[in-house]
């Protein structure tokens, strides 16, 4: 339960417009787009690297936001509040985690 309370201090939670969500696409950001979401990753977990070339952001971004998505999956489980999930792919994670 601890973890759970400390991801605000991992990553930030709940990214917004014109930050990117969705693990998938951090390959097709453009070097600006991605040194500014991990800048504001950055700004909840200090050791988030902003340097290096844009494939290296694009995959360590890549990396903190399907971390993000699972851990906002178990969140939801071990509270017991399910969220809306914007992709059938969190869906299958779903009835994977609870086994249905």
């Amino acid at each position: 339960m601890e973890y759970i309370k400390e991801l605000d201090k991992k990553y930030e939670i709940d990214p917004r417009p014109p930050l990117v969500e969705q693990p998938r696409v951090c390959a097709r950001l453009s070097v600006a787009a991605l040194q500014r979401n991990l800048a504001a990753h950055r700004a909840k977990n200090p050791q988030i690297l902003l340097s290096g070339g844009k494939a290296e952001m694009a995959e360590r971004l890549r990396s903190i936001l399907e971390m993000r998505r699972m851990d906002m999956l178990v969140r939801d489980l071990v509270l017991g509040v399910w969220g809306e999930f914007e992709e059938e792919e969190d869906e299958d994670e779903k009835e994977k985690i609870i086994g249905n």
